[in-house]
């Protein structure tokens, strides 16, 4: 036997009377309406909110991977950065190497020249690459033995 109390709704009482071990076939059929459609909103709602985390799980499935896409990225072109750096200061060291054999060179000449005076000192000033290569065959080997740009290791 239910109680129908003023106070409370027809769910509530269902609720209470179900609780209290009372069997779903006692209670009065607005009760029973009012169960079913306590749970089919609660399923409804809960297919909503697994509708919910799964788009949340999906969202942050691509966010995890375009964010592992743009550190792969950032590491390419951080690569490739230091590559071109790395590349830069290999030329640097190769036009450094050369520069030092000419100025050494050129005053290789100077002291021969105070010998023989073969030379003007703006001739040799003014000397080209090529010139000074071509006096003869041992300062064209040594030019040629100048490490170049891809012979430097990282540690030079």
């Amino acid at each position: 036997s239910l109680s129908n109390s003023d106070q409370k709704s027809p769910v509530e009482d269902a609720v209470d009377f179900l609780c209290k071990g009372g069997e779903y076939l006692e209670l009065k059929p607005i009760q029973r309406l009012c169960i079913l459609r306590v749970l089919i909103e609660s399923a409804y709602d809960t297919y909503h909110v697994n509708q919910c985390v799964q788009g949340n799980i999906t969202a942050r499935k691509n966010a995890i991977t375009q964010l592992e896409r743009e550190e792969k990225n950032a590491k390419k072109k951080a690569k490739e950065g230091a590559t071109a750096l790395e590349s830069a200061a290999r030329e640097r060291l190769a036009k450094e190497a050369k520069n030092e054999f000419l100025t050494k060179k050129r005053r290789e000449i100077a002291r021969t020249n105070k010998q023989t005076n073969e030379f003007t000192k703006e001739l040799i000033d003014s000397m080209t690459i090529e010139e000074m290569i071509e006096m003869d065959e041992e300062t064209k080997t040594e030019y040629e033995a100048i490490p170049g740009p891809q012979q430097f290791s990282k540690a030079e």
